[in-house]
């Protein structure tokens, strides 16, 4: 199981909504025959509601189609002068409204999505970091106790970076747009999240190892410095490498002679 939450099914407002009423099913029956136009984009939108909205601000808008369905019904077979004409506006009106509702509420729900999934991949992985970290070092220490200092110190250097990448992969993905997503499940919006957060680890690494590989020659670890600037170095590295993808993609493509 995903532990993501199962929605509903959603019910088509022809077959009375979530809710079974007939009397809509009755309602958006009568008025899809003289307003079907109106009534298919309001159909869609009730489906909409029901998928990409977050439950309060579905019941909403499937409440207010609903109750617009059953006011159009009761105006059309009052059959009173200029009947057609101002249900239509009421139908009119009520497509636009419920379409700005759900763009907007979709939206929402799936930036609220995005970003839980966002940020539970980011603490899972400095969680994990931290442990490799720690066990790598308690392992080195006992295998070969104070020999091969530089391999261990390499081996933090990279955690580093790759926490660093981590950072810079959220801080890149909460400051940029996320226009395009509302129609996208919650499941796979928490995939994403994920994936790009991994890709954050994998970006800081692979540039400690083009820098110490000497892959690269136009970014230089700090001489004569102490540990913890070296740490800082590396993360601020994996950090760049993290926020900008295509910066790793520039430094892999320059070369081994090209600055």
């Amino acid at each position: 199981m995903s532990g993501q939450s199962v929605k509903p099914r959603p019910v088509p407002v022809a077959d009375g909504g979530p809710r079974g009423d007939a009397a809509v099913a009755g309602a958006f029956e009568a008025l899809s025959v003289v307003f079907p136009e109106a009534c298919a984009k309001l159909s869609e939108l009730h489906l909409q509601a029901q998928c990409q909205l977050l439950a309060a601000a579905s019941w909403l808008c499937v409440n207010d189609i609903e109750q617009d369905l059953l006011i159009a019904q009761r105006a059309l077979a009052a059959k009173y002068h200029e009947g057609d004409k101002t249900i239509g506006k009421l139908l009119d009106e009520r497509v636009r409204s419920a379409s700005r509702w759900v763009a907007d509420h979709a939206h929402t729900r799936a930036t609220r999505h995005y970003v839980r999934g966002l940020l539970q991949a980011a603490g899972l992985s400095y969680a994990v970091l931290l442990a490799v970290g720690t066990l790598v070092t308690l392992l080195w220490s006992a295998v070969f106790g104070s020999a091969f200092g530089d391999g261990l110190t390499a081996v933090h250097h990279v955690l580093v970076a790759a926490s660093g990448g981590v950072g810079g992969a959220v801080v890149s993905i909460l400051a940029r747009s996320t226009h395009g997503i509302a129609e996208a499940d919650d499941s796979s919006l928490v995939r994403a999240a994920r994936i790009r957060v991994s890709l954050g680890w994998w970006f800081g690494a692979v540039v400690v190892f083009l820098v110490e590989g000497r892959v690269i020659h136009f970014v230089y670890p700090p001489e004569n410095v102490s540990g913890v600037t070296l740490w800082l170095f590396w993360g601020a590295v994996g950090f760049v490498a993290g926020f900008n993808e295509r910066w790793v993609r520039r430094l892999i493509s320059q070369g081994p002679d090209k600055k």
